[in-house]
């Protein structure tokens, strides 16, 4: 009797594991906090307020997305808050979700939501990737981002920022 069961449960888990999957970017608002229906490691959703603070490895790693942004887009927005992250738990070491605020201050605008995908990786010392940083809104199709390479080497290949440029730019606070 147990055998017939299990064999059932085992075919239709396999027929379920044979369907399309739903596409999952990580930044859902919702997610189950136990393994999904698809077997996959379940993802936490947190979110940040006054009264429940963002982790500060977190708040870390959205000022490193939004760095990759303002590097990639020649861009200087000012990091403002977490408004929240997902992560797949239980693993140490994960991959973060987080969607966060921050605001140009050229333009006086109001702040903009960007979401930013970084993910750690340990082997024999830390490493973090930051796969996504992008603005919510913008074009997907920019995601695939081509830098043109300067022709090797460059004449000027150690070239050394002047103090302007180091204070225009907040690179050396990360």
């Amino acid at each position: 009797m147990a055998t017939r069961e299990m064999q059932r449960e085992m075919a239709t888990r396999d027929k379920l594991f044979k369907l399309a999957r739903p596409k999952f970017d990580g930044f859902a608002d919702r997610q189950s906090s136990h393994e999904s229906f698809w077997g996959d490691p379940a993802m936490a959703v947190e979110i940040c307020s006054d009264r429940r603070p963002c982790r500060a490895l977190v708040t870390l790693y959205a000022e490193i997305g939004l760095h990759r942004y303002n590097l990639l887009h020649r861009t200087n927005f000012k990091f403002l808050r977490v408004e929240k992250y997902n992560y797949f738990i239980p693993l140490p070491i994960t991959t973060y979700f987080i969607t966060f605020l921050a605001i140009d201050p050229a333009a006086s605008s109001h702040p903009q939501t960007f979401q930013t995908k970084v993910g750690e990786y340990v082997k024999t010392t830390f490493a973090l990737s930051v796969y996504i940083a992008r603005r919510l809104g913008d074009d997907l199709e920019e995601q695939t981002y081509q830098l043109a390479l300067p022709k090797w080497p460059p004449e000027n290949q150690f070239y050394m920022p002047d103090a302007s440029e180091l204070q225009r730019y907040d690179l050396q606070l990360l």
